[in-house]
């Protein structure tokens, strides 16, 4: 396991998650636990305001680990993290790689098990389908006063502690340049020619450029990290990928939509007037 290689895929994630709070963070493992990194982290999965969470800066040791147990408890609470999931909080409260990745891939687990989910219906093809149903991945806040319902099973039965699973840690394919370029066109095509590129990182390289390019993001994420082939932080940072390609997929189908209607309105306008 490299340590640069796995900051780089963790940080990739969380970054994707703070953005909509105009966070972004340079390396998750130094920088997550000060400022308000971490509370606003939780609340875009949790959908939580955690008013008594606040900036992590001028605390002693013993107050940044009570707001780490805040923490597990919050995603406890919301069904992110299963019952039974023990953390460390003083370990992590003091920056310990092993328990803040540990924390961190269970919630990205919960985001690939969530775009898992979806992923059948933003492949549509047909734009007004695809456009029914926003990909957001904030749940909304909830209502002041909530009716009691039925508990609903965890979708993360079977991660981590929740369940037994079968580990899968071939990621041989991501390594070849023509993979990645067919991906960056099954989301815009036309966008490479495979057959006119070296597979070697060059081309790796390019591909996940221009990728993150159009998605409007940016990670310091490689070629050199792929071929290191540490699966957390391949999957941390493909998981980052897919959920800014899907959500780029449905904007352009969304836009494409808009300037359909309007194109329309201006050939009725236009039809009218010969009337």
């Amino acid at each position: 396991m490299s340590l640069r290689t796995r900051i780089k895929g963790f940080t990739a994630w969380v970054n994707l998650r703070l953005m909509p709070y105009d966070h972004l963070l340079n390396n998750v493992l130094m920088d997550l636990l000060s400022g308000t990194h971490m509370k606003y982290l939780v609340e875009s999965i949790t959908g939580y305001d955690i008013k008594r969470l606040e900036s992590m800066d001028d605390l002693s040791q013993q107050q940044k680990q009570t707001r780490v147990d805040w923490i597990v408890d919050e995603l406890k609470k919301s069904s992110v993290l299963p019952a039974d999931v023990s953390v460390d909080t003083r370990m992590f409260a003091m920056r310990s790689a092993d328990q803040v990745f540990d924390l961190l891939w269970r919630l990205i687990c919960h985001d690939i098990w969530f775009v898992w989910e979806r992923a059948e219906y933003l492949q549509q093809l047909d734009e007004d389908v695809l456009c029914q149903v926003p990909f957001k991945w904030t749940p909304e806040p909830p209502p002041a006063k909530k009716k009691k319902k039925q508990q609903k099973k965890s979708l993360l039965s079977g991660f981590g502690a929740a369940g037994a699973q079968e580990e899968h840690d071939s990621i041989d394919d991501l390594v070849d340049s023509r993979v990645l370029c067919a991906l960056v066109n099954s989301f815009v095509p036309n966008t490479f020619t495979s057959d006119l590129l070296l597979n070697d990182r060059w081309t790796i390289n390019l591909a996940l450029k221009t990728a993150e390019n159009m998605f409007y993001a940016d990670t310091p994420f490689d070629s050199e990290d792929l071929v290191e082939a540490d699966a957390m932080a391949v999957c941390s940072y493909f998981c980052f990928f897919f959920m800014m390609a899907y959500k780029f997929r449905q904007c352009r189908a969304v836009v494409n939509r808009f300037v359909s209607c309007i194109t329309c309105f201006i050939f009725a306008k236009l039809l009218l007037k010969q009337l």
